[in-house]
């Protein structure tokens, strides 16, 4: 079983998301009530920053995605990070098309594993169910990436359409209803 981390190096996105948010890490440190040293030591890489700290950190942020998707890809592996490779002009339309490309191999990918998905979940050969994997997981880290770049660019909330989004979700029966 993958361990949980509580601190992880955010030295990546911090000094990103205290720039798209026009903030100044001695801004941070003051409204967080901590030493512009240890807001220092969080930007590069010097101290893990802990997950109470996040919390607290997010609500000084209008667009804090890139820093979320950090953290919780480093503290879970679970979460895919954001494209940030020399590949990826942070523009919308690079972004969306590669994502596009990705759609249609994970939609080939699960077609290929049809025959193991209708199974008892007994398969001797696993290839095609962990290639469906492979692709899905590519499909989400260029959509994150996509609506993170969409955040940044245009000043959506990815929060508030999220919120907006589990009414839906709700609503077509993807999640059950809270009474």
């Amino acid at each position: 079983m993958q361990e949980i981390r509580n601190g992880v190096n955010v030295h990546r996105s911090l000094p990103k998301v205290l720039r798209i948010n026009r903030t100044k890490g001695t801004e941070l440190s003051r409204t967080m009530a901590y030493s512009s040293d240890m807001v220092s030591k969080w930007s590069r890489g010097v101290a893990p920053l802990h997950f109470e700290n996040l919390v607290e950190m997010i609500k000084h942020f209008d667009k804090p995605t890139m820093l979320i998707v950090d953290y919780m890809n480093k503290a879970t592996h679970l979460f895919p990070p954001i494209a940030d490779g020399p590949k990826f002009r942070k523009n919308p339309d690079t972004v969306a098309n590669q994502l596009k490309v990705e759609i249609n191999e994970a939609i080939e990918s699960l077609n290929n594993s049809m025959d193991e998905f209708m199974t008892d979940g007994k398969v001797e050969d696993l290839t095609d169910p962990k290639e469906a994997i492979n692709q899905t997981l590519d499909v989400v880290m260029l959509a994150i990436t996509l609506m993170a770049t969409i955040e940044i660019n245009y000043g959506l909330s990815i929060q508030e359409l999220e919120q907006q989004r589990e009414k839906v979700w709700k609503m077509k029966g993807y999640l059950k209803r809270e009474d």
